[in-house]
């Protein structure tokens, strides 16, 4: 090695460069007034779905809100009623919580009519088997009369879910 290689910086050495002030000048034009532009058109682009989200969230929690006073209702109601009968002694022993309430099937149709089965991939909600009930909730509103029915009568045979039961019932009454 010669003493020239270790003291002196070749032409291949990266030596920093002054910014051009230009260039500055145009980066914090671009921060400080085309991003709060950008952000603004894209707010606006982005509202009415937002908006549409939130009122369907809205709606959503209202039904299953009313869904819950309703039971809370009944139950209380039951429970008024029973403790406005007499007791006997074996009445004495209340348990804490209220077994769940099974309805037993219906005893004038003792087998399910096989031409009314509804299978899940024939239903109007691509992957229904997958999807928790607030979101078939969610998407019932825009189902035809006969899509529903085709979701009630899969609902009934399978999960019972007593939500989406309920808002397809809500939405047969209105």
């Amino acid at each position: 090695m010669s003493d020239r290689d270790c003291s002196e910086p070749s032409d291949a050495t990266v030596r920093p460069s002054v910014p051009d002030p230009n260039t500055a000048i145009r980066a914090a034009l671009d921060v400080l007034l085309f991003a709060p532009l950008g952000l603004g058109a894209k707010i606006v682009d982005d509202a009415p779905g937002a908006v549409k989200r939130a009122r369907q969230e809205l709606s959503n929690a209202r039904f299953i809100g009313k869904m819950t006073v309703d039971q809370g209702v009944a139950q209380m109601r039951r429970r008024a009623t029973e403790s406005a009968t007499p007791s006997t002694e074996t009445d004495a022993v209340v348990p804490e919580t209220d077994p769940p309430v099974v309805t037993p099937p219906d005893e004038s149709s003792s087998e399910p009519d096989p031409s009314d089965a509804v299978d899940a991939d024939d239903l109007a909600l691509p992957d229904y088997d997958q999807l928790p009930a607030i979101d078939i909730v969610a998407k019932l509103d825009n189902l035809t009369v006969e899509e529903r029915a085709d979701v009630e009568r899969y609902e009934e045979a399978n999960r019972r879910r007593r939500t989406v039961l309920g808002k397809l019932r809500q939405l047969a009454a209105e």
